[in-house]
């Protein structure tokens, strides 16, 4: 028996190549510009129970999709049932340095996210709206970290998991425009007072009485 067990094996990989090669577990978080959060899920064969009223839920033979969108991190933080991450950022007006980690505080039972820890074959993706300084991924691909974990749960043990700047649209095009603004009207003042210079030069009264002394010849 034990001779045909490769064959066996090659014969499963052939007939179910998708679920052995791949993960179980594909949780995305997307962070728009508007600072709204798209989150997704995908749970490949294994049964989930969600709150409808949380999730946009659909099932197939294959897998479970959840997604949702959430307005902002602060709103993604009250939420009970979501991947463990907190995030932190500093004001600099202009721009924000943010700092994303693994949450470790206790997970409800009932969450996605306790459902799925164990599941084998995990990958998580961050997209974040700025230039990622500082990570803990297997990739960076422009804006977006990908994570591969034997399990999710396994996330708990990154110190972090990702920093970025992130630049304030509404507040840079603030900063050009009272830039902008402030160099014309500089310009237009160093070339208003050498109008003024050269017509006090030109019209003076130390003029006017040196012309009258050398009157010019008709």
């Amino acid at each position: 028996m034990k001779k045909y067990f490769p064959l066996f094996l090659i014969f499963v990989l052939l007939l179910f190549p998708s679920r052995c090669l791949a993960g179980q577990l594909e949780w995305q978080l997307s962070w728009g510009g508007d600072d709204k959060i798209q989150e997704r899920l995908s749970i490949f064969a294994h049964e989930i129970a969600v709150e409808d009223d949380e999730w946009d839920y659909s099932i197939t033979e294959e897998k479970a999709m959840l997604s949702r969108e959430v307005e902002t991190w602060q709103d993604y933080n009250d939420l009970s049932d979501r991947l463990p991450v907190l995030i932190s950022e500093k004001d600099y007006i202009l721009f924000k340095i943010i700092s994303l980690k693994a949450d470790e505080k206790t997970v409800p039972p009932t969450s996605v996210y306790a459902q799925v820890a164990e599941l084998y074959g995990a990958e998580l993706k961050i997209t974040v709206p700025g230039i990622i300084s500082a990570d803990s991924a297997k990739e960076v691909n422009e804006l977006t970290a990908t994570w591969k974990f034997a399990q999710i749960k396994d996330m708990m043990n990154e110190e972090l998991l990702l920093k970025a700047v992130v630049i304030d649209g509404f507040s840079l095009g603030v900063f050009l425009f009272v830039f902008g603004f402030s160099i014309i009207v500089i310009v237009f003042l160093l070339r208003l007072r050498r109008v003024n210079a050269l017509i006090e030069e030109e019209y003076s009264l130390d003029k006017v009485l040196e012309e009258k002394d050398n009157p010019r010849d008709e």
